[in-house]
């Protein structure tokens, strides 16, 4: 997941001859589509080894299933078909096909198989965004997703952000600071708030994007319907006429668009988001105001500054904040 994410924000990286330590301080890059291929074979490496018998087990020292290692194997799964649906303008339908085979093979059953990591009471095992806006207070809740949110009336939006002085919900608008909108919300920012790493909502999502390629376009209603009603679950909210409004389509009526704009709703602080918008162009978001980058959304980010200084060598050239990394076709 972190190789990914990794690969995701910048495209080409070092991993074949990184991690050598002294022995290679100059790593060269490696092309995303051999990471893509890495990162596959890690994770069935990672499935097979918890099939095989142990003497050794984790349990209170796992801070995400206690030792539960089938839960692991379908978080495994789940991941696998993330990976393979980010190739979706590479393979079209061949992308679509292997995450369906991942999510049917061993996927998320419910949402209590999350994989997500838990944090204390306690300041020194808070919440990393509690602590931010605890101690910063500085970052405020995006007008696009607050404006998105009330216009259709998301019981979500009471958990995700919290009021503004003026008792309403107001986001800050891309380009233009607003110290007055709202903070984030309990959900999220609570001192013993979970972060998500990788979850059923997710793979509903995932199988309903997947089964509308595939031309199934039954299930990937069904899956759509059920990604938002275990979005409220996991929210702990619910609405039956949002649910009738929202999470009631059918073969005739879903569509991509449909899709991949409540995703962006349900999958908030997680950065799928953005690798969603650079593979559909969904939701339909526009430039921070001010941009310098020629009102194009940033597709990547520029390498760190110890890549360009220590290792010049293999450092892309192509290192703009609007080029296309290898699956942003």
């Amino acid at each position: 997941m972190d190789l990914g994410l990794i690969t995701d924000t910048w495209g080409d990286v070092p991993y074949t001859y990184a991690l050598l330590g002294s022995d290679n301080t100059t790593p060269a890059y490696d092309h995303q589509e051999n990471i893509y291929n890495i990162i596959q074979q890690l994770l069935s490496d990672g499935i097979s080894d918890l099939n095989k018998n142990s003497p050794l087990q984790p349990g209170q020292d796992d801070f995400i299933y206690n030792g539960d290692l089938l839960l692991w194997q379908r978080a495994a799964y789940v991941l696998k078909a993330r990976y393979y649906n980010h190739l979706s303008n590479i393979d079209i339908q061949g992308s679509a096909l292997k995450a369906l085979s991942a999510l049917d093979q061993n996927g998320f059953t419910a949402i209590s198989e999350d994989a997500q990591f838990a944090f204390g009471t306690t300041q020194t095992t808070a919440n990393p965004w509690y602590q931010f806006v605890n101690q910063r207070g500085d970052i405020r809740m995006g007008h696009y997703l607050i404006h998105l949110m009330d216009s259709i009336q998301d019981p979500r939006l009471p958990v995700y952000a919290e009021k503004n002085g003026n008792g309403n919900y107001s986001g800050s608008p891309a380009g233009n600071p607003d110290a007055t909108a709202s903070l984030m919300g309990s959900l999220y920012a609570s001192i013993d708030s979970k972060i998500p790493l990788v979850t059923y909502t997710e793979a509903k999502f995932i199988e309903a994007e997947c089964s509308f390629r595939m031309n199934d376009f039954s299930r990937s209603a069904t899956a759509y319907n059920e990604a938002i009603k275990s979005s409220l679950s996991k929210s702990v909210v619910s609405d039956s006429s949002f649910v009738s409004l929202f999470a009631n389509e059918t073969a005739i009526t879903i569509t991509v668009e449909k899709i991949m704009t409540q995703k962006y709703i349900a999958m908030f602080t997680q950065s799928e988001v953005w690798s969603d918008y650079r593979r559909t162009g969904y939701p339909l978001l526009n430039p921070a105001a001010g941009n310098f980058t020629g009102n194009v959304i940033p597709t990547r980010l520029y390498y760190p500054l110890c890549e360009k200084s220590f290792n010049t060598l293999h450092v892309p050239s192509d290192d703009f904040l609007t080029s296309h990394i290898w699956w942003d076709q």
